[in-house]
């Protein structure tokens, strides 16, 4: 069972250096299939079927290719076919494969269709499955409510059909706690999950550098193709600040400040070095991002870490993740400026929009976004507006915008499900962190805690709680604790 405690990171930098070439060829195959619906779409069935022999073959194997993805895939939209991404596709393959594979329901879908309630009676596993995971399917079924209502909700408002759908499909997403619990119980899942982790650190930093150079060397442009691509198919955000410095943001890094309570935690619990190198790597993505959500999630989160560290050792801790972090800000703002300019300034800009939003672009544009956020709220403040919905507005440069990105991320709930919706996910977010802390002897809890705790400070600025990998968070978490209180009982 997943517990991370004993872990002393050994790397295996033949399958570091495999997979962080596999993380590159992906983005490569994708820039270059960009315009072509059909190689895509083959790619796309060439994943299927390795899925489907890994399942068949070796299901654990199965899952965690399955988990690859998500750390290599990156948004998750490099590849699609048949209006669905590879990632979508591959989630709703295994879940079909997996739930008709477990021999009740195998039973049920292909022996007889028309099972009545006592028919259902004769297959002890199903009847074990219900009991194992009572708890879960409560919630899965006032969830199915809420999101009944939703939907309904977004057909009468006229929303677009296919936006209703696109907003659905996540949450179903969220029955992958099932196999999460299954194969977090394997002896080998704490080893897979954190080279799982150093993968997606060190292929993100080395992603986000890589963007840097070629945008600060003018080898990319605004508008260019590759800067299209990486808008349309990584769903980048590349902006230019100040002295030959780029922000480099990608959603996967949802997971970044969460990733480095993880880290940290590793090496206050085993002190072995090769944490502090990987913070290194982490720190390099947060100077590129120099996100305020991330760094105000940091800090308040990284005080959770003192539960059952010493203070010294804490205290270092944080010290270290501090300077080696403005270290390497200095480092890469010198190298882009010719050694002339720390990148100061830079900091400057971003860091004051805490306290003063009107100097900083970014947030000059959640700021045209709130007024009309907030009348949706208004028009509809118990139930919502329903799935699907679209913000349409003359900005202050007196031009339209339409967009799905709320940015707000309660409030997008809010404008959505309404004051009963944003209760449910109140409680399931309350409960999660309930379970974990129910548990609070094994430290381990506490590391999940403040990452739970990071993901929803950061959705006050962005949507981390509805996106695909908050949803997967989410799903482990479940799990674990899950798991966990099975295990007690």
């Amino acid at each position: 069972m997943l517990s991370l405690s004993p872990i002393k990171a050994k790397i295996n930098w033949r399958q570091i250096l495999w997979l962080s070439i596999a993380f590159f060829a992906l983005r490569l195959a994708s820039f270059l299939l960009r315009d072509s619906s059909l190689l895509q779409a083959l790619f796309v069935l060439l994943n299927i079927s390795v899925l489907a022999a890994l399942f068949f073959k070796n299901k654990p194997l199965a899952w965690y290719y399955l988990l690859l993805e998500f750390v290599l895939g990156g948004a998750g939209l490099f590849f699609q076919a048949f209006s669905l991404s590879l990632r979508t596709i591959l989630i709703l393959e295994f879940l079909l494969l997996y739930f008709t594979s477990i021999p009740a329901f195998a039973g049920i879908t292909r022996g007889n269709k028309t099972a009545t309630a006592n028919e259902l009676a004769k297959f002890p596993r199903l009847r074990e499955l219900i009991r194992e995971h009572k708890n879960i399917l409560l919630v899965f079924l006032i969830a199915i409510l809420f999101l009944g209502l939703a939907f309904y909700l977004g057909l009468k408002n006229q929303h677009n059909l296919f936006f209703i759908l696109q907003d659905l499909l996540p949450f179903s997403f969220f029955l992958l706690v099932f196999p999460a619990r299954e194969f977090l119980k394997d002896k080998n899942s704490d080893k897979n999950l954190l080279n799982l982790l150093f993968i997606f650190i060190l292929g993100s930093s080395l992603w986000s550098v890589f963007n840097l150079i070629l945008f600060q060397q003018g080898i990319a442009i605004l508008h260019s193709p590759y800067y299209n691509w990486l808008r349309d198919f990584a769903a980048a955000k590349i902006t230019y600040l100040d002295a030959g410095f780029w922000r480099i943001v990608f959603p996967e890094q949802i997971l970044l400040v969460a990733s480095i309570l993880f880290l940290s935690w590793l090496y206050l619990k085993t002190k072995d070095k090769i944490y502090l190198l990987f913070l290194v790597f982490a720190n390099i993505i947060l100077a590129l991002n120099i996100s305020r959500a991330y760094f105000l999630a940091l800090i308040i989160c990284f005080l959770f870490l003192k539960y059952q560290n010493k203070i010294k050792d804490w205290f270092l801790l944080g010290a270290f993740i501090l300077i080696s972090f403005l270290a390497v800000f200095f480092i890469i703002n010198l190298s882009i400026s010719s050694a002339k300019n720390l990148g100061l300034n830079i900091l400057g800009l971003r860091l004051p929009g805490i306290e003063n939003i009107k100097v900083d672009e970014s947030a000059n544009a959640r700021l045209e976004l709130l007024s009309e956020i907030t009348k949706q709220i208004k028009n509809s403040p118990l139930i919502g507006q329903g799935l699907g919905l679209n913000i349409s507005f003359i900005n202050k440069a007196n031009l339209q915008v339409n967009t799905r990105h709320f940015d707000w991320g309660y409030l997008e709930i809010l404008a959505k499900f309404g004051v009963l919706g944003f209760l449910f996910y109140y409680y399931f977010w309350l409960k999660l962190a309930k379970n974990l802390f129910i548990n609070k002897k094994q430290s381990i809890n506490f590391v999940l805690l403040a990452s739970l705790v990071s993901i929803l400070l950061a959705n006050i600025w962005a949507q981390t709680t509805l996106h695909i990998l908050g949803v997967i968070f989410f799903v482990f978490i479940l799990a674990f604790s899950q798991n966990q209180r099975a295990k007690s009982c």
